[in-house]
């Protein structure tokens, strides 16, 4: 049982060390509140709950994509 409690905090030390979630949302309209203009083909990256990037699609790298 102690060997269990072991693994069980190592993993959760482990897990609690990893950088946050990046999600990358492709091929987006994204509308610019200030003036109402569409940006079309637009890719946005979000970190954990953090907007990090916005752009043209082709123009946004992509962390751990190997075709950006």
């Amino acid at each position: 049982m102690r060997n269990l409690v072991v693994i069980l905090c190592l993993l959760l030390s482990a897990c609690a060390r990893t950088s946050p979630l990046t999600v990358a949302i492709r091929g987006v309209t994204v509308v610019n509140v200030t003036d109402g203009s569409l940006l079309t083909d637009q890719s946005v990256l979000v970190e954990g709950s953090r907007i990090v990037a916005v752009g043209p699609a082709d123009e946004i790298r992509v962390p751990g994509d190997p075709g950006s």
